[in-house]
């Protein structure tokens, strides 16, 4: 792999999501490994992840993920979720994440990969 492809773990029980996002990513130089449960997303998971993206909603509880990641990495987080208000206060122990509401457009999931990546970790929220 070129040093200079970030790679994304991507993590929905939806098999469209674990599809799609790795289609709008691949041409703009990511490279994507995907999940479709918490655990299996911890085992894929690598010091050489740049990004996770997540949905929290699915059997295998993205909440769980979030946690066992924060306890191991300082990872950026992008959430998936059409159900925001729900999640906000839960997740506000596990420092800066950003969300993006479902159903997902192209142009946002671009931007938002780009502005995780070029950020790094910190405190807060934000959404997109």
């Amino acid at each position: 792999m070129p040093q200079n492809v970030t790679r994304i773990l991507v993590v929905d029980d939806d098999i469209d999501i674990r599809e799609l996002i790795p289609t709008v990513l691949k041409p703009h130089g990511y490279e994507c490994i995907t999940a479709s449960t918490a655990a299996e997303a911890l085992e894929k998971f690598t010091d050489d992840i740049g990004l996770v993206i997540t949905d929290l909603n699915m059997p295998s509880d993205g909440i769980s993920l979030i946690k066992s990641l924060r306890e191991i990495s300082q990872v950026p987080i992008i959430i998936l979720t059409a159900y925001r208000r729900k999640y906000s206060s839960q997740l506000e122990q596990f420092g800066y994440i950003a969300w993006l509401t479902k159903p997902i457009e192209f142009k946002s999931l671009l931007d938002i990969v780009k502005l995780e990546l070029g950020r790094g970790p910190a405190a807060g929220t934000r959404a997109a």
